[in-house]
């Protein structure tokens, strides 16, 4: 009679393959992470794209003029449903309130829903109400701001607020793993930095 023999892995052919399961699950995840981040990227451009567009649109119907200071109760940052915000100010001229916000944004401000903020230069702070046939190289939008609670919350800034303007701690870039923010400006052009 012959004895069969059940050959089974040995301790050193188990240990060799879950390594390799290992650093293959974590190449997965990175890739993903990778593919995720420039997915949200391209749907915060396209919202950007949406926002101009609609923000031009708006101008373009008042004589070229964006909007006062007054107008914005001289913030930067509000929820879309705040009468004092671009989100309400232009509502006609982007009726999707999706677009307001990014998906890489500030998780924190979602239940906001927007996660924008706006710019128009340095001008915002001694003239009233800006054309937008003299400032095409002036900032819309972008996403990555601070958000220390006053800002957030509307109380009054300085006109230098802006990514470029903060201590890092204070700073928020969303895209390019957390290095990059997308700037919208008022010749409709997006660039990401």
């Amino acid at each position: 009679m012959m004895q069969m023999r059940i050959r089974a892995f040995t301790l050193i052919e188990l240990l060799v393959v879950i390594t390799l399961i290992g650093i293959l699950a974590f190449s997965v995840v990175g890739w993903t992470s990778t593919l995720k981040d420039g997915g949200d990227t391209v749907k915060c451009l396209a919202n950007l794209r949406t926002i101009t567009a609609g923000t031009l649109t708006w101008a373009n119907d008042r004589n070229g003029m964006i909007w006062s200071r007054e107008e914005l109760g001289y913030s930067r940052y509000r929820m879309t449903n705040d009468p004092l915000g671009v989100p309400e100010l232009i509502k006609d001229y982007v009726p999707n309130q999706n677009v307001w916000l990014c998906p890489a944004g500030r998780p924190s401000v979602r239940k906001f829903g927007n996660n924008y903020a706006w710019l128009p230069s340095a001008s915002y702070d001694t003239q009233p109400i800006i054309s937008i046939r003299d400032a095409s190289e002036t900032t819309l939008y972008y996403d990555g701001y601070i958000y220390s609670l006053p800002t957030l919350f509307g109380a009054h800034e300085s006109p230098n607020m802006g990514p470029s303007a903060l201590k890092a701690k204070f700073q928020v870039k969303p895209h390019g793993k957390n290095e990059k923010v997308n700037w919208a400006y008022m010749d409709g052009h997006i660039e990401t930095r």
